[in-house]
C-alpha cells in the first residue's frame, strides 16, 4: 500500500508494507488519520483504513478519520455520475487516461 502526504513545500510517498510494523509508524498514521486540524483529500478512504488497520494492527476499527473530503462522493455528487472510478475521475476531468502502468 502507497501512502501520500503532500505539504505546501513537500510531497512524501511511503511504501506502507516495505516500513514494516513499528509502534512509530501506527502511532503517525493514526494521528494523522484522526488529527482534526490536518486536512486530508482522499479517494475513497475507507479501504485505505481498512487496510491500515489491518495491516499495522492486525484488527478492523483502530484508526478512524476526521476532517476528511472524500473526492470520489464529491465528483459523485457534483457531476451527477454513479462511476467515481479515480480512473474515470482523471479522464472526465482532465481528458488523461490514469494509468499505474505507465
Amino acid at each position: 500500500a502507497i501512502l501520500q502526504f503532500a505539504t505546501p513545500k513537500k510531497i512524501i510517498i511511503i511504501d506502507m508494507l516495505s516500513l514494516g510494523n513499528f509502534e512509530e509508524i501506527r502511532k503517525l498514521i493514526k494521528d494523522i488519520f484522526e488529527s482534526k486540524t490536518i486536512l486530508k483529500i482522499a479517494h475513497s478512504p475507507k479501504g485505505d483504513l481498512s487496510m491500515f488497520n489491518t495491516s499495522l494492527f492486525g484488527k478492523r476499527g483502530v484508526i478512524g478519520i476526521n476532517n476528511c473530503i472524500d473526492v470520489s462522493e464529491v465528483f459523485k455528487t457534483g457531476y451527477n455520475s454513479k462511476k467515481n472510478a479515480l480512473s474515470f475521475m482523471c479522464e472526465q476531468l482532465f481528458k488523461k487516461d490514469l494509468s499505474k502502468l505507465d
